[in-house]
């Protein structure tokens, strides 16, 4: 079993011993590299621009790792384990890499904190969160869309009966 993942966890093993054999202990400084690399804000493009959006903590956490990741793959003339260690190393610092694309995102989200209003706009439409039945190329995509198209289509009368089957008979 040579897959990516044993490929990643003997990667991350190999760093924890190497942290370990320089006088930390590796859990602590992993969790708190974590910590402090987690970003709370992410910007996303919409047609307005850039807009600010607040993360949930498993993306966060998950944009934390693979910045870890990514800085530890761009420190050239090491192998991969000594890099990610002293990423994590330095992250846990509040140095390195890592840490500064936490504050790069943070500070585009500061200076765009002005379109933030944008995110809670549907489209062109007259209210937020309405929905243009009309327009051709809605097409409800995922299950918040869904909820939002049963909620318009229940304030519409609900439909007539319909015949009885065969089996019954009418009275």
């Amino acid at each position: 079993m040579s897959g990516k993942k044993e490929v990643a966890r003997k990667l991350l093993w190999r760093a924890f011993v190497r942290l370990r054999d320089g006088g930390h202990d590796p859990q602590d400084v992993f969790y708190g590299a974590l910590e402090n690399v987690r970003p709370m804000m992410e910007m996303r493009t919409f047609k307005s621009g850039p807009v600010p959006f607040p993360l949930n903590p498993r993306r966060a956490e998950g944009q934390a790792m693979k910045w870890i990741r990514d800085a530890a793959r761009k420190r050239t003339g090491q192998s991969l384990d000594v890099g990610l260690a002293a990423e994590l190393l330095a992250a846990h610092q509040y140095k390195g890499s890592a840490i500064q694309k936490q504050e790069d995102v943070h500070k585009a989200a500061v200076a765009n904190q002005a379109a933030a209003h944008f995110r809670w706009r549907a489209g062109n439409s007259k209210t937020p969160g309405s929905i243009d039945l009309d327009r051709k190329e809605y097409r409800p995509r995922g299950r918040r869309a869904n909820k939002r198209l049963q909620g318009v289509m229940s304030e519409q009368p609900p439909p007539r009966p319909s015949a009885p089957n065969r089996g019954e008979q009418a009275i």
